[in-house]
């Protein structure tokens, strides 16, 4: 009889284990794993102007020893994040030029740069992406570029 007992009492035992293994012990593993998670920096990438390319308002023709601009530019820039972007800044040279809060329908994020560049024509393109929670990420393409007064007339 005491046989019985220390045996059922075993199963017993065995039992409840099991029981809090597969309904106890994945719920604390899931709380713990959702307390851990935390919001991570956008990306962002430049992918117009290409680097070592040559463009003729706004068009790339080839690739160049360095990237070459003949007449205006439209930046684009994707970017990623996990609760979405909140702006898009669009630096020349450290001088914010144009922030950006939507999305393009292509699903970038675009600026026109369109001024005339007579002498000075090496200059640094910045964009910074700001997600939700006001972490930022940026990515910078060097550029040579020339922008007439004659090549104003050429827009259309």
């Amino acid at each position: 009889m005491k046989n019985k007992q220390k045996r059922k009492s075993w199963i017993i035992l065995l039992i409840l284990l099991l029981l809090m293994e597969v309904c106890v012990f994945p719920l604390t593993a899931s709380i713990g794993e959702a307390q851990l998670t935390q919001n991570q920096p956008p990306t962002v990438t430049i992918i117009k102007p290409e680097e070592k390319s040559m463009y003729l308002r706004d068009i790339r023709f080839f690739p160049a020893f360095r990237t070459l601009i003949f007449g205006y530019i439209t930046i684009k820039a994707n970017t990623t994040d996990d609760l979405g972007i909140k702006q898009v800044e669009f630096y020349v040279d450290g001088v914010l030029r144009n922030v950006n809060t939507k999305v393009h329908s292509c699903g970038s994020f675009m600026w026109t740069w369109n001024e005339c560049v007579w002498f000075q024509s090496r200059h640094t393109i910045k964009v910074i992406a700001m997600d939700n929670e006001s972490l930022v990420a940026e990515d910078t393409c060097e550029v040579v570029i020339h922008n007439f007064p004659l090549l104003h007339l050429l827009y259309p």
